[in-house]
């Protein structure tokens, strides 16, 4: 017995969802680099381990997107927890929230919308079935 998977088109709202998580990451990214100089010399961090958290960390954003992209259900998920720990760290380093002010907080907001906008669409209706969804069974071949 032989299997194989069908070949799926990946919907619409996969690819938009994808492109929403996409730029967040994006800003996120270019914020990072805007700030770095400025929170090295405030808050005295290491400089070399401070570039290993940033390349660790964008790294896997950029992996775990792509595996969503590709229809993996687990890297959804896990992408949601790595967000929402984000989220909890960012609630108690409100200090360097609050300094950012104009252009950068603009593009903070740029950012969170387009990735609440992203998880939306992944996680409710369509987007949530393509994870789900009895066309991604494998199909017996005789």
């Amino acid at each position: 017995m032989e299997f194989q998977t069908l070949a799926v088109v990946k919907p619409t709202i996969i690819r938009y969802a994808t492109v929403c998580l996409w730029t967040s990451t994006i800003i996120e990214l270019f914020q990072t680099v805007v700030l770095f100089p400025q929170a090295i010399v405030k808050y005295e961090f290491s400089p070399g381990l401070a570039i290993m958290g940033i390349v660790i960390m964008f790294g896997l954003h950029a992996w775990l997107i792509w595996q969503i992209s590709e229809g993996k259900n687990w890297a959804r998920i896990a992408f949601l927890i790595l967000q929402a720990s984000m989220w909890l760290n960012s609630a108690f380093a409100s200090r360097v929230l609050m300094a950012v002010f104009g252009f950068q907080r603009v593009l903070a907001i740029v950012s969170n919308i387009s990735l609440f906008a992203g998880l939306a669409l992944i996680f409710i209706g369509p987007g949530r079935h393509w994870f789900t969804s009895v066309c991604r069974l494998k199909i017996e071949w005789k």
